[in-house]
C-alpha cells in the first residue's frame, strides 16, 4: 500500500497511510456486496374505495402476461376483471357492474371517484411503456 514517510519530532521515520489508501483497503476488505435487480411484487387482488366510501372496486389479476411488453411467448388468457360495488342504505355493498379491463394482467394503480367512475394507471408489467391513464365510465353512461 502506498504510504507517506513522515519524520517525527524525535527523529523516527513513521509510515502514514493516506486517506485514499485507507478507503481502498476498507472497500477491499468489505468484499462484494449483493446486487439487487429491479423486481416487482406479483400482481394480487386489490380493492380500492372511493373517498366517500360510497363505492369500491375489486380487481383480480388477469392471465394475459403474454400480451405485455417483454413477455412475448408467455401464456395468454383473459384480461383483469373489475367489479364495482356501491354501499346500500343498510350499509352493505351490492354489485353495480363487472367489466373486463384493457389491462392484460393488472393496473399499477387505480382510483374510484365518488360518482362510481374507475381510472386505471398502466399495466403492472409494462409500467411507463404504454399510454396512461385509462378511464372506465360506468356502464350505461
Amino acid at each position: 500500500m502506498p504510504a507517506t514517510i513522515v519524520q517525527t519530532m524525535n527523529g523516527r521515520n513513521v509510515a502514514v497511510l493516506t486517506i485514499w489508501t485507507v478507503r481502498v483497503a476498507v472497500l477491499a476488505l468489505a468484499g462484494p456486496s449483493p446486487s439487487w435487480a429491479d423486481e416487482w411484487a406479483a400482481p394480487r387482488t386489490r380493492e380500492v374505495w372511493s373517498e366517500s366510501r360510497e363505492y369500491f372496486v375489486r380487481v383480480v389479476p388477469g392471465k394475459g402476461i403474454g400480451e405485455t411488453v417483454g413477455f412475448r411467448g408467455a401464456p395468454t388468457g383473459p384480461h383483469a376483471p373489475a367489479e364495482l360495488y356501491r354501499r346500500e342504505s343498510d350499509r352493505s355493498y351490492r354489485p353495480v357492474w363487472m367489466i373486463t379491463l384493457v389491462n392484460p394482467v393488472a393496473p399499477i394503480d387505480l382510483f374510484v371517484t365518488d360518482r362510481g367512475y374507475l381510472v386505471t394507471l398502466d399495466n403492472c408489467t409494462t409500467w411507463a411503456t404504454e399510454p396512461s391513464p385509462r378511464s372506465t365510465p360506468r356502464p350505461g353512461t
